[in-house]
């Protein structure tokens, strides 16, 4: 789907990114690339199996651009990664079928997180 110089051209950009977010955040000029660099690594991840960044790095990109997106709703778009789901995973993650409730994804990038996490867990 993506060719190596596209490849080569959305890793660049995603390490701008990073270090923009790190230092001090992104303008909303910035929200298409951003969203085009979390399409590029979804497809990585998700299809091929072969990501290129970690987790915490994805992560940190997203949080921004929900962020980005809560700040200027005008400008989030149907095909933002954080309106939909993915729906070409690749056939090689492992399906389960359990009798309990899943919990949703939640963070866990703060103590409050982690002692919601665990009550949940304990709980169910």
């Amino acid at each position: 789907m993506y060719s190596s110089d596209q490849t080569q051209r959305l890793q660049n950009l995603s390490t701008e990114l990073l270090s923009r977010v790190k230092s001090n955040g992104l303008e909303k000029d910035r929200l298409e690339d951003l969203r085009d660099v979390l399409r590029f690594h979804e497809y990585r991840y998700a299809i091929l199996n072969d990501p290129l960044i970690s987790d915490f790095e994805y992560d940190t990109l997203y949080k921004e651009l929900e962020k980005l997106e809560r700040q200027y709703p005008e400008l989030v778009s149907v095909d933002s990664p954080t309106q939909r789901v993915a729906n070409q995973l690749t056939k090689d993650f492992p399906t389960t079928s359990t009798g309990t409730a899943k919990l949703t994804s939640m963070s866990l990038d703060s103590s409050s997180g982690i002692r919601k996490s665990f009550s949940a867990i304990v709980i169910n």
